[in-house]
């Protein structure tokens, strides 16, 4: 064989051997990611657990009023879990490293709270003080950042992860579980925060049923959590956030202020024509 051809058939032959571990990747997290994490209950007989990465929360607090925009991998969730029957969601993100935004303080987190009636926001959570919120704080990072030693599911670029519920170390019920050390139904983060983040589906979604968790931002402090909008998951699996709508009406003492200043003004009108 000519020398040349050789070289250049080995160099296609190593090239090739390659390229899948070019394309392999882990999952991906960075804080104040969002992650969705949906895990099965007893009702469901899946094995494994799915961890998205649905990107900084910027996004979400950043979202024009009103608006709706689709998130996560509605395909990954159908090859994941047997059937949408008991399977429960929750919505999560923390800030532990990032001292640069007043606004969101280091503990500070993002939690979901799921509706008992699609149709009506649940009640707040509650602001608490920075050290009440690290432990939480603690849990939803080492849940992201313990991932990303795993291989991300395939088309997913990094923002994926199936996760085998038998794995001890990065299963999701290890972090969030309502148990001290995992597990557990609910998830109050190894009962760290004041409540359960997680909203399920334990019956078979109906025609035009759906599920709905209110997201949160609670921050160091003693007031009510900022309510940002809600996530909804459809009955195809598929997940959208809905963003916040507009202001608040303003307090009925500043309606009657205004409403006196305008009379004050039209009566000044005539009286100046007159």
């Amino acid at each position: 064989m000519n020398p040349m051809i050789s070289r250049t058939w080995l160099s296609a032959v190593a090239l090739a051997a390659l390229a899948p571990l070019a394309v392999a990747q882990n999952f991906s997290y960075s804080d104040q990611d969002v992650l969705l994490a949906i895990r099965p209950t007893a009702a469901n007989s899946s094995t494994s657990s799915l961890l998205m990465n649905l990107g900084p929360v910027s996004n979400f607090y950043n979202a024009a009023p009103g608006t709706s925009f689709s998130v996560g991998n509605t395909a990954l969730v159908g090859d994941t879990f047997s059937s949408l029957v008991g399977l429960s969601y929750s919505f999560s993100a923390a800030n532990k490293t990032v001292t640069s935004d007043p606004a969101h303080p280091l503990q500070t987190l993002w939690v979901s709270r799921g509706r008992v009636d699609p149709t009506v926001q649940s009640d707040p959570w509650q602001d608490k003080s920075s050290g009440n919120l690290a432990n939480t704080a603690t849990k939803i990072s080492t849940l992201g950042s313990g991932a990303t030693t795993l291989p991300a599911a395939p088309g997913t670029s990094g923002k994926a992860v199936v996760i085998s519920n038998s794995d001890t170390a990065h299963n999701v019920g290890r972090w969030i579980g309502s148990g001290t050390s995992g597990g557990g139904s609910g998830s109050t983060y190894n009962g760290t925060f004041q409540g359960n983040s997680e909203v399920t589906k334990q019956a078979p979604f109906g025609a035009a049923e759906l599920v709905r968790a209110d997201f949160y931002e609670v921050t160091p402090g003693t007031a009510d959590a900022k309510y940002l909008g809600y996530f909804q998951i459809n009955n195809n699996g598929g997940s959208t956030f809905t963003a916040a709508g507009v202001a608040a009406v303003p307090e009925p003492g500043t309606v009657v202020l205004a409403v006196s200043g305008l009379a004050a003004l039209v009566l000044w009108r005539r009286r100046s024509s007159n």
